[in-house]
């Protein structure tokens, strides 16, 4: 976020299959399930279940009055289809550069990591 306007750009998301939606607005946030109770969340979006096999794609500031997010299975692909200023790519609060028109940016499940969990006396687990 900035104190800047933002200005309007186009565009699509898409799975493997299919396009699921083209969109004007000010940015999209592509978010997984632990991700998705963040900024996706106070976009509007819906907050996913930790473990999960999906994702969570939510429009910032869409120029539609209904407002539309949508739960997908990765991967999924964000796609500048229209740039009518700079369209910067962000992840985990850090700038990545600007993204071209026509160049996909793409959210997909990586090995998982094994955790640890350490429960003690009065917590679940027990």
């Amino acid at each position: 976020m900035t104190t800047a306007p933002a200005k309007i750009s186009e565009y699509t998301v898409s799975t493997p299959d299919r396009t699921v939606a083209s969109v004007r607005a000010d940015g999209i946030v592509a978010a997984t399930p632990l991700g998705s109770h963040g900024y996706a969340a106070d976009a509007g979006g819906p907050h996913l279940a930790p473990g999960v096999s999906a994702a969570a794609v939510v429009p910032v500031s869409p120029f539609r009055v209904d407002r539309t997010n949508w739960v997908v299975c990765p991967p999924v692909s964000v796609t500048v289809a229209r740039d009518e200023t700079t369209v910067e790519l962000h992840a985990d609060g850090h700038a990545h550069g600007r993204v071209p028109v026509d160049s996909p940016v793409t959210l997909s499940w990586g090995t998982p990591l094994p955790i640890a969990v350490v429960s003690h006396a009065g917590t679940h687990g027990d």
